[in-house]
């Protein structure tokens, strides 16, 4: 897909925030002030335990963030706007992408808490049940997500 706007493509977004970012709240004020070219879900977190989801979307930017503290505990997205501000801005959603944000949404909203295990379930079970396609289906724009990633590795 083309930019719709002049601004960094998202790549050069992520590696901006890593080199100049310490923690989630510079994070997002650099976000406010850099032009965006692309639609994009960023999911970021820090060291004191604070997570936040930053949307992009023609433009316009949104973000929350969830603290430690927070009795929600998580925050998840997939290919769409899911901020309520950013909803009435959106102007289609790939079926697949609301599948997936479902799929995640309750596996995080199932028990009280998730283990490394429920993790690897959710990545490593086939769509539409769970994350994990072999496949790439350019009819519906449905791309790969392999769940190889939490395989039971040891670390040195």
């Amino acid at each position: 897909m083309d930019p719709q706007l002049t601004g960094l493509n998202f790549w050069c977004v992520i590696r901006a925030l890593l080199e100049n970012c310490k923690n989630i709240s510079e994070a997002l004020e650099y976000l406010e002030k850099i032009p965006i070219s692309y639609n994009m879900n960023l999911m970021m977190g820090d060291a004191s335990g604070d997570i936040a989801l930053f949307e992009n979307l023609h433009g316009f930017k949104a973000y929350k963030i969830i603290t430690a503290s927070d009795p929600e505990g998580f925050l998840c997205a997939s290919n769409h706007a899911v901020l309520p501000e950013m909803l009435a801005r959106e102007n289609g959603r790939w079926k697949g992408s609301i599948k997936r944000f479902g799929v995640i949404r309750n596996t995080f909203t199932a028990k009280q808490k998730i283990s490394r295990e429920d993790i690897r379930q959710l990545i490593s079970t086939s769509y539409p049940q769970g994350l994990c396609t072999h496949f790439y289906d350019p009819q519906n724009m449905f791309g790969m997500l392999y769940g190889a990633s939490l395989t039971s590795r040891k670390r040195p």
